[in-house]
């Protein structure tokens, strides 16, 4: 099986450096063009499945990936973004001077971010090892994963 791994478009939030984690804010204008740009990249691509993240900013790029092809996009929660409740929404210059130490262990040493009551990059990587389990149970070719 080939897994093509996709990235969400630009959003506003990207543009404001804003923390976005489970939060969810549009795909600019950037964003949408970027996707679209890369739909014509991949349009000759036999995909058997489009899997995405049910944040929005996922989930509009791989309806644009998808085109007028006849797939359902999948969406799996466990492909969604890292939680950073604290700081998410709050713009990056401000989270850097609040919690410097534990934006550095975040950026730097994440296996070393450990916030209290929140996920981890130790949480992050069972989902994402969950979502490949049982993703190796399908009997796909060519899997597009949008997160």
């Amino acid at each position: 099986m080939k897994i093509y791994i996709v990235r969400h478009g630009q959003t506003q939030w990207n543009t404001e450096s804003r923390m976005q984690g489970a939060l969810d804010s549009p795909l600019t204008q950037e964003g949408i063009r970027a996707a679209h740009a890369l739909k014509e990249k991949i349009k000759d691509l036999d995909l058997d499945a489009i899997y995405t993240s049910p944040q929005g900013r996922a989930l509009t790029t791989a309806q644009i990936l998808r085109g007028d092809r006849d797939l359902d996009l999948v969406q799996d929660p466990d492909l969604r973004e890292l939680s950073v409740k604290i700081w998410e929404g709050r713009v990056f210059d401000q989270v850097k001077k609040t919690h410097p130490q534990d934006l550095h262990r975040y950026l730097k040493e994440p296996q070393n971010y450990h916030p209290p009551g929140e996920e981890n990059y130790y949480d992050l990587m069972d989902r994402a090892r969950g979502f490949l389990n049982r993703l190796k149970a399908q009997d796909h070719k060519n899997v597009l994963v949008v997160s």
